[in-house]
């Protein structure tokens, strides 16, 4: 392998929830690349990291107000073109509106290196929720 996937994926994981945290769009497009692909836990696909910006200044200002969370890294493992896939967990603590309370996810994250360093090319988000029995 020609870098450390776990250590380039936890950059770029500590990126992504820096940015959320503080509710900053800018830097959290910032993280993919410019024509990133990304899909939310709702199955809404948004293309391109001006989309991507746009979408979470408005759900960074409504619904996503003030919420904090905690990614981490569950898996990554280099691919034979150089991509790095990465597996990620996210616990969302949400303090109000229609999705106040402790959401989970699973990301899928496909990382790419750029000229600006690693970036996200596609990212998918599962909404992780009780096993039915």
């Amino acid at each position: 392998m020609r870098s450390n996937p776990d250590e380039i994926a936890g950059q770029v994981v500590a990126a992504l929830n820096r940015a959320g945290n503080a509710g900053d769009a800018e830097a959290y497009a910032a993280v993919f690349t410019e024509d990133a692909d990304f899909v939310n836990r709702f199955g809404t696909y948004f293309s391109g990291r001006a989309a991507i910006e746009a979408r979470h200044k408005a759900i960074f200002k409504s619904f996503h107000a003030g919420t904090t969370g905690e990614l981490a890294l569950i898996k990554s493992r280099q691919l034979s073109g150089g991509e790095i896939l990465a597996i990620v967990s996210g616990v969302w603590r949400v303090p109000g509106g229609p999705l106040a309370g402790e959401l989970g996810s699973t990301y899928t994250l496909l990382l790419t290196e750029t000229p600006e360093g690693w970036r996200i090319q596609s990212f998918q988000n599962t909404t992780v929720t009780p096993s039915p029995r």
